[in-house]
């Protein structure tokens, strides 16, 4: 199939000078119309000939031609100037790309210097030109991790890329072309991906003929993290003793990014990511335990998640446990005697994600007991949310309620900057003073 190129501007120098005419005389020039360029298009085999053969009708005298070829700065050469001959001829044409275009003037235009009247018409045609691919991933790909895939273009001028990819539903995200080589996409779901990569000259017609493309696979698992690894962990540590990322013997097996902690332990851990799952193994340590030791899992609001007791000279017992939606994962190590490892913990994400807000929210408020699931853990109860309340006289909503030993956690989600409040006493009868203390998750 014959495919006519579009018309495209002329941005070429000639070897003539310019003369400027007033729009009046350009009315009076006859001008060149119905410009076609026929010839091969796309790909072509090396040491062939190239015959490209223009026509147009001129409305004065005889139409003459100019022809040049794009270099990859992406101007144009004038391999023929202007000549009423309309045709030319390329042989033995080496690896490489050949955007030939061909401009018209009717011959009365060309003796008045009318050079921006001219049309033009471009045909591209490469030899052995070609695209690869790579997947720029240093390990396997995971849910959530920005995935570059890069392409590499051979004996095209000036190249532009159309990166697609296929998820494993079958749906497809295709982009526009562009010069960059190296596009980015961001998995939300395990499984296996197909990526497409199109390369073509920037001035070629985005069909088939004219491009080239490659295409390939790769699979999507889910991120792991070792509970260990997570930023400034464990972030509170109220008994204090738990070793994080250590060295550990157990069974006479040695295993490295543990916890190890001795009965009466405990440390927290935030869990800032999407994560699902939580996997290790627990079991004592080699060093001379003689006595039974359990480890126990609980979230933010002490709602257990999981709990294992060991046996000296057990082997190693695997733990796993669903971690959708917990914020705070808290171990707590307990027994008769002896040190409880936990061992390798890791936490998988969800196959969806959902990123972080990258913006502060330090121009706007919000109202502390309207945040979601609030308060997350309340271990003495008694406090009100969002009771309406009168201080002096005067009525408050969107409040906070306790009284003397009540305490409540609220997780701030997002990255907030000040808390401003009113404190008072309610004028139901308090006659003695009260305290409200604010502390954060270290007890700070």
């Amino acid at each position: 199939m014959r495919v006519t190129p579009a018309l495209v501007s002329l941005g070429f120098a000639v070897a003539v000078p310019l003369v400027l005419v007033s729009s009046a005389d350009a009315k009076t020039v006859a001008h060149v119309s119905h410009l076609s360029l026929s010839g091969p298009r796309g790909a072509r085999a090396p040491g062939s000939t190239l015959t490209f053969i223009a026509r147009a009708q001129g409305h004065g005298s005889t139409p003459e031609y100019q022809f040049a070829v794009q270099q990859a700065n992406g101007f144009w050469h004038v391999v023929r100037n202007w000549s009423p001959s309309p045709v030319w001829r390329l042989t033995h044409v080496k690896p490489g790309s050949y955007p030939v275009r061909v401009a018209a003037l009717d011959a009365d235009q060309l003796h008045a210097h009318l050079f921006k009247q001219a049309l033009a018409q471009v045909a591209v045609v490469d030899v052995k030109a070609g695209v690869t691919a790579t997947v720029d991933s240093p390990q396997t790909p995971v849910v959530g991790q920005s995935l570059p895939i890069t392409a590499h273009s051979t004996h095209l001028a000036r190249p532009v890329y159309q990166f697609a990819i296929e998820n494993p539903n079958g749906q497809w995200s295709t982009r526009p072309f562009s010069m960059k080589a190296t596009a980015s996409f961001i998995p939300t779901q395990t499984g296996t991906y197909h990526y497409q990569v199109v390369a073509k000259d920037a001035v070629a017609p985005a069909q088939a003929a004219y491009e080239t493309a490659t295409s390939g696979t790769f699979s999507v698992g889910v991120s792991q993290v070792s509970l260990g690894n997570l930023p400034n962990q464990p972030y509170y540590n109220p008994y204090g003793g738990v070793l994080v990322n250590n060295s550990m013997t157990m069974n006479g097996s040695t295993y490295m990014n543990g916890l190890q902690g001795s009965t009466g332990d405990q440390a927290n851990f935030l869990l800032s990511g999407n994560y699902s799952q939580f996997t290790a193994l627990v079991g004592l340590d080699d060093s001379g335990n003689t006595y039974a030791g359990t480890v126990t899992f609980t979230d933010q609001r002490g709602q257990a998640l999981a709990s294992e007791t060991i046996q000296p000279g057990q082997v190693p017992v695997p733990v796993s446990f669903s971690v959708q939606g917990v914020n705070v994962l808290v171990v707590t190590f307990s027994g008769n005697l002896g040190t409880i490892d936990v061992v390798n913990p890791t936490l998988t994400t969800a196959d969806s994600i959902t990123l972080p807000p990258t913006a502060h929210l330090s121009a706007h408020q919000v109202y502390l007991d309207t945040l979601p699931n609030q308060p997350y853990y309340n271990p003495y109860g008694g406090v009100s949310v969002d009771p309406s309340l009168t201080m002096a006289g005067t009525s408050y909503s969107h409040g906070l309620q306790g009284s003397t030993g009540n305490q409540a956690n609220f997780t701030l989600g997002r990255v907030y900057s000040q808390f401003t409040a009113l404190v008072g006493l309610d004028d139901s009868g308090n006659t003695y003073a009260g305290t409200v203390t604010f502390t954060d998750q270290r007890g700070q």
